[in-house]
C-alpha cells in the first residue's frame, strides 16, 4: 500500500499536499491579509456604496499569489448578502502579436453559457416592460450586437437552441453570422457585447457584473503590433471610463513594480480612469509574513489533533513542536531563514513547492519531522 503525504502528515479534508487550491481554497486566506481585505475589498465596498463597477488590477511576482486573491474576492462577494455580483473568471489564453480583444470576449461569454443569456434575453421584457432591441439600443450599443442579442429570443428557455441563436452567440465571440454585415472586430463592438451582457444582468437577475481577466502579462505580447496594440488601448479605455457603468473589470498582471504592467494597460488615460487606490500591490513575503503563512497553512491544512495523539504516543519523536511542525525547531528556523536571504523567491507558490517536497523527502526516509538534514539537503 502506497504511503502518502496525507497519511504521514496527517492532512485533513482530502488533501494530498501542501500546496493550495486557488479554487478550491477561495474560502481561506493564508497571506496578504492587508492588500486584499483592506484594499481590495474596501475598493469593491466604495463601488457598491457609489453605484459604480469595481475596476481594479492586482499585480505581483509570479506564485505570490494573484489569482488566489481572485477568487478569494469572487468568495467573499458571495458571502456579502448586500453586495449582488455575478463575476465571471478567466485565465488569458494564449496571445500573439495578432490577438485581438475576442481572446477574452469569448472565454467570457462561453463561462456565463448560452442558456444562461437566453434566459437573460427572454427574461429582458418581464423585468422591463421593453423589447431587447429597443432597451439595447437606447443604451448605445451598436446594431449587430443587438442583432446578435435579439436573435436569443428565437430560442426558448430550457429548450435547445436554433441554429440562429447558435450563430449569433459564435457572431457575438468574433466568428461569423450569416446577415451579418461583418464580424465584430473593433474595440468598441467587443465593448458593446460586454455592456449589453453587463445591462442583462443588471436588469433581469439585479447582478453587478465583474469580469476578471487572469494572467494579463501575457498581453505584452501585442506590443509590437501596432494597429493590435491600439486597439487593446482602445478597448480598455472603454472599460474604465466613467462612461462604462454596465460591467466590472479586473486584470491581474505579473511583475514587482507598476513598470511591468503591460504596455496596452499603461495608456495615460487608462491609468488615470483606474486610479491609483485601485491598483493592488501584492508583495513577495518577509520573514515575519513568511511566519504567519506557514501557520495558516497548517493550521488549515493539518489535523493538530491526529498529530498531537501521535506525539502523545510516541510514534513522532521528542523533537516534536507544536508550533513548527511538520518541522524540527532547529529545521523551521533554517527554512524560514532560507526565504529571508532570498526574498526574490519568498513567495506562497515556492514556499508550499519546497515544503512538500521537504516533507516528501522525510517521508522517504520513514521521518515523522522535516529535520536540519533534510532541509539542508535541499540547499536550504
Amino acid at each position: 500500500m502506497v504511503t502518502t503525504l496525507s497519511d504521514w502528515y496527517c492532512l485533513k479534508n482530502g488533501r494530498q499536499n501542501f500546496k493550495p487550491n486557488a479554487r478550491a481554497d477561495r474560502d481561506l486566506i493564508f497571506c496578504h491579509t492587508e492588500p486584499i481585505q483592506q484594499k481590495a475589498q474596501m475598493s469593491i465596498e466604495r463601488s457598491f456604496a457609489t453605484g459604480e463597477p469595481v475596476k481594479m488590477m492586482i499585480y505581483g511576482n509570479w506564485g505570490v499569489g494573484k489569482t488566489h486573491a481572485v477568487h478569494h474576492i469572487c468568495w467573499w462577494l458571495d458571502q456579502q448578502p448586500d453586495y449582488s455580483a455575478e463575476t465571471v473568471f478567466v485565465e488569458l489564453g494564449d496571445v500573439t502579436k495578432k490577438s485581438r480583444f475576442d481572446i477574452l470576449v469569448r472565454p467570457f461569454l462561453d463561462e456565463v453559457g448560452i442558456d444562461r443569456i437566453i434566459n437573460l434575453v427572454n427574461g429582458y421584457a418581464i423585468a422591463t416592460g421593453k423589447n431587447p432591441r429597443n432597451g439595447l439600443r437606447e443604451i448605445g450599443i451598436g446594431n449587430d450586437v443587438v442583432e446578435d442579442y435579439a436573435s436569443f429570443m428565437m430560442s426558448p428557455p430550457g429548450s435547445t437552441p436554433v441554429p440562429a441563436t447558435e450563430q449569433a452567440f459564435e457572431h457575438l465571440m468574433g466568428g461569423s453570422r450569416s446577415g451579418a454585415s461583418s464580424n465584430l472586430t473593433q474595440s468598441r463592438e467587443f465593448f458593446d457585447v460586454l455592456a449589453a451582457l453587463g445591462h442583462l444582468f443588471k436588469k433581469v437577475e439585479s447582478k453587478n457584473l465583474i469580469l476578471i481577466a487572469d494572467e494579463a502579462a501575457r498581453l505584452d505580447e501585442v506590443e509590437s503590433d501596432d494597429a493590435t496594440r491600439s486597439h487593446w488601448e482602445s478597448v480598455n479605455r472603454h472599460i474604465f471610463d466613467d462612461s462604462n457603468i454596465f460591467f466590472g473589470f479586473i486584470y491581474t498582471f505579473g511583475g514587482s513594480s507598476e513598470r511591468d504592467k503591460p504596455m496596452v494597460l499603461s495608456h495615460p488615460q487608462t491609468e488615470t480612469r483606474l486610479g491609483k487606490q485601485n491598483l493592488i500591490f501584492l508583495d513577495n513575503l518577509s520573514d515575519v509574513q513568511t511566519r504567519d503563512f506557514l501557520k495558516n497553512l497548517i493550521t488549515q491544512f493539518v489535523d493538530l489533533e491526529a498529530v498531537a495523539k501521535l506525539a502523545a504516543d510516541g510514534t513522532i519523536n521528542e523533537e516534536f513542536n507544536a508550533d513548527t511542525y511538520p518541522f524540527t525547531e532547529e529545521a523551521y528556523e533554517r527554512f524560514i531563514d532560507y526565504w529571508s536571504r532570498t526574498p526574490e523567491n519568498a513567495k506562497p507558490r515556492d514556499i508550499t513547492d519546497q515544503l512538500t517536497d521537504a516533507a516528501f523527502l522525510a517521508m522517504k526516509q520513514e521521518k515523522r519531522l522535516i529535520d536540519v538534514d533534510i532541509v539542508g539537503n535541499m540547499g536550504m
